[in-house]
């Protein structure tokens, strides 16, 4: 059954992140009442760009178990608004009119440059750490560089991480004509190039690595022709003075601890997600650093190349170079 694992990846990364909005929902206080004493819910706000690919329903269910998993750990309770992209959540979190919000790292980059004021909770911890895009071919290919994929069948799959759609879009910008192709899942996608149905997959490194697993010898046929800088992890972000410390600190533990209890470490396996942590150190530097490769869409500029809009070629470079 190729491609289980893939949508199971994508299904539990999307429904993570909401999984953080949804114990983020976790925490208001009722104006008036007692400070710490949590009455009306929290709202907590998404972008719906998490949420592709996957049936609302199946999105409404997988975050059932969440919610009652933080409100087991936080004592809380809230609301989830699904927002149409980062701007308008920043807004909203700017305007107090939601307490929490769940960002792409790339995103947050975006919008901290306008809202300073936003600052980073917690992240969530994927299989593997590194959070890269990468345009694969096979390993015999004629393909050397971005521009020999003009003319080109190039697949970028359904479930495929929001980062390495942005990699794939700054990366092709300069050459003309790509055709696209979008086959049900990342392993389907790689057996179809191996099958010399495509020229080139958008892959990341989590689902790379499981088709190594699965398929060592096919996997010795692949060779990366280009990658991305590893990009900052999804973050849960809060406004400065939007919520009370105590409530702040109760939804932090509650997300920190999720993965020590039994019902915990159930979902995380279901959604594929280590856990969560504390902001790493560096975290800043990772956002300005992708800020500089991954400009916002409205001031995006140059070729479109990897070396220019953000990313590196990399010429014959076996595909088992991918690690956490």
């Amino acid at each position: 059954m190729t491609g289980n694992y893939n949508r199971k990846f994508t299904l539990g990364t999307v429904v993570m992140l909401g999984l953080w909005l949804a114990p983020a929902a976790l925490l208001t206080e009722a104006k008036g009442g007692p400070k710490g004493t949590p009455s009306d819910p929290v709202r907590i706000g998404m972008v719906r760009s998490m949420f592709r690919d996957i049936p609302p329903e199946m999105v409404q269910a997988m975050a059932r178990p969440f919610r009652s998993l933080m409100e087991n750990q936080t004592g809380l309770s809230g609301e989830v608004e699904h927002l149409p992209d980062a701007w308008a959540l920043a807004e909203k979190l700017q305007r107090g009119e939601t307490h929490l919000g769940v960002f792409h790292g790339f995103e947050f980059a975006w919008v901290k440059q306008r809202y300073p004021e936003l600052e980073p909770l917690v992240i969530a911890v994927p299989p593997v750490r590194k959070l890269q895009g990468f345009l694969v071919v096979r390993a015999d290919s004629a393909i050397h560089q971005l521009d020999d994929l003009d003319g080109k069948k190039v697949a970028l799959p359904t479930g495929s991480r929001e980062y390495s759609r942005l990699f794939l879009q700054r990366a092709i910008q300069s050459v003309v004509n790509i055709q696209q192709a979008c086959p049900d899942c990342i392993e389907n996608a790689l057996h179809e190039l191996i099958d010399g149905q495509l020229a080139a997959v958008v892959s990341d490194a989590a689902a790379l690595k499981s088709f190594e697993d699965r398929h060592p010898g096919k996997f010795a046929k692949l060779r990366i022709l280009a990658e991305s800088e590893v990009f900052p992890s999804t973050v849960v972000v809060y406004r400065r003075q939007g919520l009370e410390p105590g409530i702040l600190t109760r939804f932090y533990n509650g997300l920190i601890k999720a993965h020590t209890t039994t019902q915990g470490r159930t979902l995380m396996m279901l959604w594929k997600l280590k856990g969560f942590e504390g902001i790493p150190q560096g975290y800043a530097e990772q956002l300005a650093a992708c800020l500089r490769s991954y400009p916002p869409p409205d001031s995006a500029t140059g070729t479109g190349t990897l070396t220019s809009g953000g990313g590196k070629t990399t010429e014959a470079t076996p595909a088992n170079r991918v690690r956490d």
